[in-house]
């Protein structure tokens, strides 16, 4: 009788080894895939990151704008033009009704309009010869100076301040274009980078004064534009509340800000577009102005039985 065998032949440890091989090649195959998927997505991921974060402080400085009025100077220019055009009124119509020779004329000074308000004589000068009204100057410092390359401008501290700290609530911030080495290589080629300047001395120049930090390093566009008074349907590529030629523009800020953004990251191009608005753009100027001007009769309404009477 022939015995059985119980070891494995020639050829079914070679197919064994065959597919031992053949899982071993594709399992490496499969992990080194995955990983160079990881390190890829790992470079996107930093490259969006960085431009990301850049946008989210600039986001967070532009929101925060702050535009600063002496509302003081110009409620007193805007009296003093409603008292000077009541004065001009009150005697031109002193000097149309004049009383004939002999007869007597009320005292004007002592005239009361119904219900006891001040009659507008009493602020008339009569016979008198008015000086030139020269208005008050308001003071700015806070501005807003935007081209499609760089942008300064004035804005609040979002993070509280240490107790008693002789600190403004509002800073200089700037964002603008400039080369600069790579972090820990100053011997390496330099790129062009975006700079973040902040300044918490408010000054004359809103474009000047303080410290930069670099935000991004190897940008290759950067555009802003703005909208904002007059302004709201087009993105213009320069907004000027000082030094312009544009009225429209004058201590007024804008409404919203688009910035455009294109860094290379590892050989690898990453581009991100923000568009914020200013949360508070605070032309208070423009909305006094509109508010006036929405009755000019406002404050001119003539009272039964008498002249007009100065607004409230």
């Amino acid at each position: 009788m022939k015995k059985n065998s119980s070891g494995m032949t020639l050829i079914e440890v070679l197919i064994s080894l065959a597919i031992l091989t053949f899982l071993s090649i594709s399992t490496g195959r499969f992990i080194r895939n995955s990983l160079k998927d990881k390190a890829k997505k790992t470079r996107e991921a930093e490259g969006q990151s960085q431009v990301r974060d850049a946008l989210n402080v600039m986001k967070r400085d532009i929101n925060l704008a702050f535009n600063y009025h002496d509302i003081n100077v110009y409620v007193y220019n805007r009296a003093e033009k409603v008292k000077r055009s009541l004065q001009q009124q009150e005697q031109q119509q002193n000097n149309s009704d004049a009383p004939k020779t002999g007869q007597t004329q009320p005292d004007q000074g002592q005239a009361t309009a119904p219900g006891g308000a001040p009659n507008p004589s009493e602020f008339a000068n009569s016979g008198q010869t008015q000086s030139e009204f020269v208005p008050k100057k308001e003071k700015r410092l806070t501005h807003f100076m935007g081209t499609s390359e760089d942008l300064h401008f004035t804005t609040r501290i979002s993070q509280p301040r240490r107790p008693n700290e002789k600190v403004s609530d509002i800073m200089e911030v700037g964002y603008y274009i400039e080369t600069c080495h790579p972090k820990g290589r100053p011997q390496a080629e330099s790129s062009d980078c975006l700079w973040r300047r902040q300044s918490k001395i408010i000054d004359e120049d809103v474009r000047e004064g303080g410290s930069s930090t670099v935000l991004v390093e190897n940008v290759k566009e950067f555009n802003l534009s703005y909208k904002g008074p007059e302004r709201e349907t087009e993105w213009i590529k320069e907004w000027k509340t000082k030094e312009t030629i544009n009225d429209y523009q004058k201590d007024v800020f804008p409404y919203m800000v688009r910035v455009e953004l294109v860094t290379t990251h590892k050989q690898k191009d990453y581009d991100l577009t923000l568009v914020t608005s200013i949360h508070n753009p605070l032309n208070i100027k423009e909305q006094l102005e509109t508010k006036f001007n929405e009755n000019p009769q406002q404050g001119q309404q003539q009272p039964p039985g008498g002249p007009s009477a100065p607004g409230r």
